[in-house]
């Protein structure tokens, strides 16, 4: 604009120079040198003469280097048609003219043939966000504007992606444009800058953009949702449950938003939020309130049944997932509801007090992660036979388990990760520390670490919480048989042996041919003449009794199992089963199983089934539990009310030995077998192996108890005794 001002004041200093008077000295006889010749000096003359010659020669080039720039129309015309005319002004020529400005002609003489305005100026994301952004572009022109979108910064341009690169404006035209960043593959935090590039015509902007990534979610948490009364609510109550996934999120505060809208006009009828703690994962029971839900000002009318759905979400990472359901509402009639105002009004006083001690109850039981309907007079009490198995749950009060009531039998069940195996591991400790003998059939090879002391740092952490010592973490004594064929032959006199743990490892059978081992097992122990007896006197464990399940596969173990659960009791051998899931078995099994111990579960059959057994509190509390806590009910203690124990930690390893340790501890069981055959045929020779049969009985000792260096130095003493003999 200025250069074309710039111009218009030159071409009119030309026209003034060139036919003005008062400014050309051709024409003006005061300065025209030729008039005033006489009186001034010939030297004088030729000088003006010079610079007169200089000026119009310099005025010419001017206005010929104008001439050039106007329209070709405007040549032909005489000098005073160009002084009135040699500007044609026309907006939306793009060019900003004499006589055009912004105001008139913002298509011509705009600044800028665009605007812009975005709100990505400086994000600040975690690792694995996907986050949208807008940038609104306007179009200044009168005219169709093509525009060119793109990214500079080596991280940014990898992240950042837009819903329209390359586009036209119509004009004047408004609009939006998309922009995403993407950080799901981002491979650590920190902080970088780049550039959004927008080109339209002529003209270039480059944003400048400083992105700051924080390492605290890794990944998106994995949510999930269940509407469990999907069609009735009777109690006027939604019971939902939400599932959230994410160890990367262990320790995190997590924001979550209720929102209950109606199908059909996605009205928004109730909302709710809440803050919690994100452990390893979390199973949360929401009971949400339906009495007053409305549409629009009026309240859902007696016998209306409308559809609705409830959306969970976590706000602060975009995560959303949806159940729907059907709620339907009562018809009351007036008759009945003035009874029930009647009524009411009678029993205001009365119900104000007892509601108020509900109401104190109530927020005692929501303070405590356990509930407490619990008599500890009405436990088992410390005696030289009961076994300690750790504290009541949220107490100092150690709490302990009368040994003869396995004999009853006990279901241990709990979600993998729960703590189940080693709340099984307590009770054969305690059986073991109380001389009563114990046989395990292991199908995961995970009750071999019997055989090795703890140093499981997960589990030393806790012995200070249950007055025990690091120095106390020992093996117990027991050996450890590798099963490879479901056929087993047992001889139950060996292994009845009192303060000792028996494993059969049965981790190398295939599937189903464990169901076989279970059955065959059973059936060994029914061919004894085993003798009545009122106190127990052998625990048999069985791990992964699920697989038993006719689900799984399971065909004859289960059936088999069943048995031993109705005759096992009368002859003093109590049962242990360890299964992921409780609710699958049949009443005939659960009927003789007296100890039920309910750790932490997924399962939504074990959840309801808790609700239905014992209420919707110890439900919600079932999935809250810590790791190692577990809810047990046994019919003679508590009244017959469940209670919640932390279960001490393990001695021993909860893990099971190495493949190494297992061939070596095989090698020595064949030695050790082979070296007793030989003593037998030595002893009908004849000759005395009484000292042979004690480096034989410290052989057999320090297998049991994991000392594999002394073991192998009795088996290399052994094996040149009987050589010697």
């Amino acid at each position: 604009m200025r250069k074309l001002k710039k111009r218009g004041e030159s071409i009119r200093t030309a026209y003034n120079l060139m036919y003005n008077p008062m400014y050309n000295p051709m024409y003006n006889p005061m300065y025209n040198p030729m008039i005033n010749y006489v009186a001034c000096c010939k030297s004088t003359t030729r000088i003006l003469l010079l610079l007169s010659v200089a000026l119009l020669i310099l005025i010419s080039s001017l206005f010929s280097s104008l001439a050039a720039d106007l329209p070709s129309g405007s040549s032909n015309q005489s000098s005073n048609e160009t002084y009135g005319q040699f500007i044609e002004v026309t907006c939306g020529n793009n060019k900003c003219e004499l006589g055009e400005n912004i105001d008139n002609c913002p298509q011509d003489c705009a600044s800028s043939p665009f605007k812009y305005k975005t709100d990505i100026v400086n994000p600040k994301l975690n690792i694995g966000d996907i986050r949208n952004y807008s940038l609104i572009l306007t179009n200044n022109l009168n005219d169709s504007l093509p525009m060119v979108l793109s990214a500079n910064g080596i991280h940014f341009k990898r992240y950042v992606e837009f819903s329209n690169t390359s586009f036209e404006l119509s004009p004047f035209e408004e609009r939006k444009i998309i922009i995403t960043l993407n950080l799901t593959d981002a491979p650590n935090a920190g902080v970088f800058n780049g550039d959004l590039v927008l080109i339209g015509d002529w003209k270039k902007v480059e944003v400048p953009i400083k992105v700051t990534i924080n390492e605290e979610m890794l990944y998106p948490t994995d949510l999930g949702i269940q509407v469990f009364n999907k069609e009735s609510q009777e109690d006027k109550v939604l019971k939902l449950q939400v599932s959230l996934y994410n160890p990367a999120n262990a320790g995190k505060n997590v924001s979550i938003q209720y929102n209950l809208r109606h199908t059909q006009t996605d009205e928004l009828v109730y909302q709710e939020n809440e803050t919690i703690s994100l452990n390893y994962s979390e199973n949360i029971l929401k009971f949400i309130n339906l009495t007053n839900i409305k549409l629009g000002n009026e309240t859902i009318k007696p016998g209306d049944s409308e559809e609705f759905y409830i959306e969970v979400a976590l706000l602060d990472q975009n995560i959303s997932e949806r159940d729907s359901f059907t709620l339907s509402m009562p018809f009351w009639t007036s008759a009945l509801l003035r009874k029930v105002l009647v009524s009411l009004a009678i029993v205001t006083t009365i119900a104000g007090i007892i509601f108020g001690i509900y109401v104190y109850r109530k927020k005692q039981k929501e303070k405590a992660r356990y509930l407490f309907p619990l008599s500890l007079s009405k436990l088992p009490q410390k005696d030289d036979r009961a076994l300690l198995v750790g504290k009541i749950a949220g107490t100092k009060h150690f709490t302990y388990y009368n040994p003869n009531n396995l004999t009853t039998h006990a279901l241990i069940s709990g979600a993998t990760g729960s703590g189940k195996s080693v709340t099984a591991s307590v009770f054969v400790e305690e059986a073991s520390i109380k001389n009563i003998p114990v046989v395990i059939f292991d199908p995961t090879a995970q009750w071999t670490g019997f055989v090795k002391a703890c140093k499981d740092d997960n589990l030393l952490e806790h012995y200070k919480e249950f007055k025990m010592n690091s120095e106390d973490a020992r093996p117990f004594k027991g050996i450890i048989y590798q099963v490879d064929d479901a056929n087993i032959k047992l001889d139950f006199s060996k292994y009845v042996n009192p303060g000792e743990v028996t494993v059969f490892n049965l981790n190398k059978l295939k599937p189903g041919e464990y169901d076989q081992a279970v059955k065959h097992i059973v059936d060994t122990i029914f061919k004894i003449k085993w003798e009545e007896s009122p106190d127990i006197r052998l625990l048999i464990v069985f791990d992964e009794v699920h697989r038993l399940l006719e689900k799984y596969g399971g065909q004859g173990g289960y059936i088999a199992l069943e048995r031993a659960c109705r005759e096992f009791r009368k002859w003093g051998i109590g049962i242990i089963m360890v299964s992921q899931v409780n609710a699958d078995f049949k009443e005939a099994v659960q009927g003789n199983i007296l100890t039920e111990v309910q750790l932490n579960t997924r399962s939504m059959e074990d959840i309801m089934r808790i609700e239905k057994k014992y209420g919707v509190e110890y439900a919600k509390r079932i999935s809250g539990e810590a790791v190692g806590v577990g809810m047990l009910q046994n019919p003679k203690y508590n009244d017959g009310k469940p209670y919640f124990i932390n279960f001490r930690p393990t001695y021993h390893s909860p893990h099971k030995i190495s493949e190494d340790d297992m061939k070596l501890y095989a090698d020595y069981i064949d030695k050790l077998k082979h070296f007793e055959q030989e003593i037998a045929r030595i002893n009908k020779s004849g000759k005395d192996t009484s000292d042979i049969e004690i480096e034989m009985k410290l052989a057999f000792d320090k297998l049991k108890t994991g000392h594999f260096k002394m073991t192998e130095i009795y088996l290399e003493s052994l094996k040149n005794s009987i050589k010697n003999l």
